[in-house]
């Protein structure tokens, strides 16, 4: 880590680490990082002014060689002046663990691990009130090797103001041992954590009520490469019907559509009657925030009603859309007989209203929907919603490779027939 070229000291061995910053200034930070294991190299961070609230459970093992069926106990010194009325305790392993406290076994768990090639992280909850005293106590993970890497263990007390990291020690038949803070994460950091941490994003304490408060993660924008201001474009398609945009950003902003420049009032964007999908949006940044990251949040549209193809939501701009869409017709009601409207190739759920009036709702083929009875002679408004799923917006937002292509496929397809049968059903 180092400040203005200058090194600087890292406390942390673990997951975690704090370097100290200095105030008032800007500064040119440099974060240095070495691979232990080949695989995508990740990190996060964050400028803080509370360390301890920022602080997360670290994992933690017994260093020393690997013998299959081997124990070795995470040792916690735990003075009391009295008994916390909240003495609970989050205990995470990935593998067999004992938890003693004065000596006194109070839980164990992960001791089943059906899969020898798969560590299953559990996180187990424990009352250690009962067996706790006011003066000097002893709190003990006890870990087994099953094989492979060595159990790792953790904890979090908030009630307690303990936490795995920093302050243990290890001991293998009752001889110290290095203690081991490992670095890799087999899950969300936040998972183990009894009290729930700021966000490294800053302003994201609004995603758990229970976060500590906006002011812990302070609102940095660092600048790969500072320099004076740039011109940044983004290029997004909007669906037909589209007449304005709304574009969240202090930033200055001109769209472009069909070579015509328009420029935002008030962060809108009002767009001709006639134009085409794609819309570019010139945005000057003055800071070092780049991409996605010159908005403040996502672009809002106007949409009012406009013919559109059948084709899948994603030719129509609509790829993200985690809702719905209604489609909506005229017809003439045939005479005699029945009526079933054919609505050919559908990707989600499709609900067929008749003036007004839902008249089938089908959640799979065939796709079609009896509106005899339904139809009145002359003419009929007939209207179909469809209603897609999450995983065009997740694999936006969140890309994953839980989204498999065919998931994002959606829309009324057709074609869409109304047939008149002259026989009975």
């Amino acid at each position: 880590m180092r400040v203005d070229g200058v090194e600087v000291p890292v406390d942390g061995a673990g997951h975690l680490s704090f370097s100290p910053l200095p105030a008032g200034r800007t500064v040119a930070v440099e974060i240095e990082l070495t691979a232990e294991r080949d695989g995508p190299l990740r990190a996060a961070f964050a400028v803080v002014t509370d360390a301890e609230a920022y602080r997360r459970p670290e994992w933690m093992l017994p260093g020393g060689e690997v013998v299959v069926g081997e124990s070795a106990d995470l040792v916690l010194r735990l003075p009391l002046d009295a008994v916390p009325a909240d003495a609970v305790v989050h205990v995470g392993s990935d593998g067999a663990c004992r938890v003693l406290v004065n000596g006194v076994e109070v839980g164990r768990q992960g001791d089943f691990q059906p899969y020898p090639d798969h560590r299953e992280v559990r996180v187990h909850a424990y009352d250690l009130g009962p067996h706790l005293r006011a003066g000097a106590n002893e709190v003990v993970l006890r870990v087994t090797n099953q094989g492979g890497e060595p159990t790792a263990a953790t904890l979090d007390s908030p009630g307690l103001g303990i936490a795995g990291g920093p302050g243990w020690t290890a001991r293998r038949d009752g001889i110290p041992v290095p203690l081991v803070l490992r670095r890799r994460h087999p899950l969300d950091p936040g998972f183990v954590c009894a009290r729930t941490r700021p966000h490294p994003l800053p302003g994201a304490a609004w995603l758990d009520p229970a976060a500590a408060a906006d002011d812990v993660v302070l609102p940095v924008v660092p600048d790969v490469a500072p320099g004076p201001e740039r011109t940044e474009w983004l290029r997004l398609r909007v669906p037909p019907g589209t007449v304005a945009l709304r574009v969240p950003t202090s930033l200055p902003v001109v769209a472009e559509v069909d070579g015509v420049k328009i420029s935002s009032v008030d962060g809108v964007v009002r767009l001709p009657a006639h134009h085409g999908p794609e819309v570019l949006l010139r945005i000057t940044a003055r800071d070092g925030r780049r991409g996605g990251a010159l908005l403040d949040g996502p672009v809002e549209l106007d949409v009012t009603e406009a013919e559109v193809p059948l084709v899948p939501w994603e030719e129509l701009g609509l790829r993200a859309l985690g809702g719905k869409v209604t489609y909506r017709t005229t017809v003439v009601a045939p005479e005699g007989g029945r009526s079933v409207l054919d609505l050919g190739e559908v990707r989600g759920t499709a609900d067929a209203r008749v003036n007004g009036t839902l008249a089938a709702r089908l959640v799979w083929g065939p796709w079609r929907a009896e509106l005899t009875g339904h139809l009145r002679p002359g003419e009929n408004e007939i209207e179909v919603v469809v209603r897609g799923t999450l995983a065009g917006y997740l694999d936006d937002a969140s890309p994953t490779a839980g989204v498999y292509a065919g998931q994002v496929r959606t829309g009324l397809l057709g074609p869409v027939v109304l047939r008149r049968h002259t026989t009975p059903r």
